[in-house]
């Protein structure tokens, strides 16, 4: 029996962010203070206790707002163990409720305004979807914690045209602007300590789901999906895109990444390390070897500044390699990825076949912008073949140009057309 395969995408704050969207905690901070009229953080935190009181202007996401608000319910439950400030906990419980609720309402008028905007701005753009992204997507659950529907904006045309009932289907799980019933929270399941103050649970992300009909409807089917998937010969591909992992949705994450057979993180720059520190400290090392990094590669792509990818030609077509080194729009096969990866400490999985079973297909075309960090990774480029120096000298001006990086290029024997012997130059 072949085995089916589910791709579940998990989609966080960073994958709006990624496509403009102004959609972080400190532009939302920004756009307080200049409502408000708050001058410093002093008087943000005044406006309200759960903004946070020591924010730098920088490092901070929502992850660590719902984090200081679990840890503000935790304390007044401690000092509700005092006859004395039981009163003053109750209260402050209450104040705590209210706050988060008003929090809610204006980062609702906030993204609202925002998400406009972007939506605009993306309807007049001339940029197209990153095909890694299209194929990412495609018959995809997709498991959304933003609040913007910009997934369905950007793939609009291939929702509406399909009439396949395993097409994309996605599931906002905390909620959208669209429906007006975004939620804030935390989660207190997993914590072992007495909740005593009236209202500590009021803004529990479960609870709050439970007591909404339309995410509890959608999360009744996503349990119901999961435990079918379970009962049938099904495995399931994870893909973590612009999630921060380490704040209270990684109670909902456990089961997927423990179910999964391989989980694909996608990072920008270095912002992998918190997350996997986060990880060790919950799964195992047989189970951390399921996860795989890949590049956060723009999703809107300007067509004219990329280096486009191409795995699908086997390395062995010769015809195909010198048809595609011979066009203008080069395609990379997937020899000379195999070397670009080599050469820029480049994770992307390798496409491959398996009969007709196709291996990491969503990696089968992708576009690298030339102004991406990848291209901020590379020390050196060496050539070792005289089929490489055909191959970079497509691509290498054209990176060069693109983002004026000085890309120092190593020549190691190889044999050049017109000279007697091969060649070798060390710079």
């Amino acid at each position: 029996m072949t085995e089916e395969v589910q791709k579940y995408v998990i989609v966080g704050n960073g994958f709006d962010l990624n496509l403009g969207i102004k959609s972080s905690y400190g532009d939302f901070v920004e756009y307080i203070q200049q409502q408000q009229k708050l001058f410093d953080n002093r008087e943000t935190y005044q406006h309200n206790q759960l903004f946070i009181k020591e924010y730098s202007g920088g490092g901070q996401n929502w992850s660590d707002f719902e984090t200081l608000f679990e840890e503000r319910v935790k304390e007044l439950n401690r000092t509700h163990q005092s006859s004395t400030e039981r009163l003053k906990s109750e209260y402050e419980m209450q104040r705590l409720n209210q706050n988060l609720l008003e929090l809610e309402q204006e980062f609702y008028d906030y993204l609202n305004l925002e998400y406009q905007k972007w939506s605009r701005r993306f309807k007049e753009t001339k940029k197209i979807v990153n095909p890694l992204y299209q194929s990412l997507f495609k018959n995809a659950q997709v498991l959304s914690f933003n609040y913007t529907n910009s997934i369905q904006e950007l793939f609009e045309a291939e929702i509406t045209e399909s009439q396949n009932v395993d097409t994309m289907e996605i599931l906002h799980l905390h909620g959208n602007l669209k429906n007006r019933n975004i939620i804030f929270g935390g989660n207190f399941i997993d914590e072992n300590i007495p909740l005593n103050v009236p209202g500590s649970v009021m803004n529990d992300k479960a609870i709050r789901i439970k007591r909404d009909a339309q995410l509890h409807a959608q999360r009744e089917r996503l349990i119901w999906q999961t435990q079918r998937g379970a009962n049938f010969n099904q495995t399931i591909e994870l893909y973590l895109l612009g999630h921060s992992i380490v704040g209270s949705d990684l109670v909902f994450l456990k089961p997927f990444i423990k179910k999964a057979s391989k989980v694909y993180l996608f990072y920008y720059e270095e912002d992998f390390i918190p997350k996997f520190q986060k990880l060790y400290e919950i799964f195992d090392a047989y189970l951390m070897e399921k996860f795989q990094l890949v590049p956060m590669l723009d999703i809107l792509v300007d067509s004219k500044k990329v280096l486009s990818f191409n795995q699908s030609i086997e390395r062995d077509n010769k015809a195909a390699l010198n048809y595609y080194l011979d066009r203008e729009d080069l395609g990379l096969t997937r020899n000379s990825i195999e070397h670009f990866k080599k050469v820029y400490d480049f994770p992307m999985p390798i496409y491959r076949t398996n009969g007709n079973l196709e291996i990491n297909a969503v990696f089968k075309k992708f576009m690298i912008p030339f102004d991406s960090f990848v291209f901020k990774r590379i020390k050196q480029i060496w050539v070792t073949s005289e089929e490489e120096l055909k191959q970079f000298s497509h691509y290498i001006p054209k990176i060069s140009s693109g983002s004026k990086l000085k890309i120092p290029i190593v020549l190691y024997s190889v044999k050049i057309k017109n000279s007697g012997s091969p060649v070798s130059i060390y710079n």
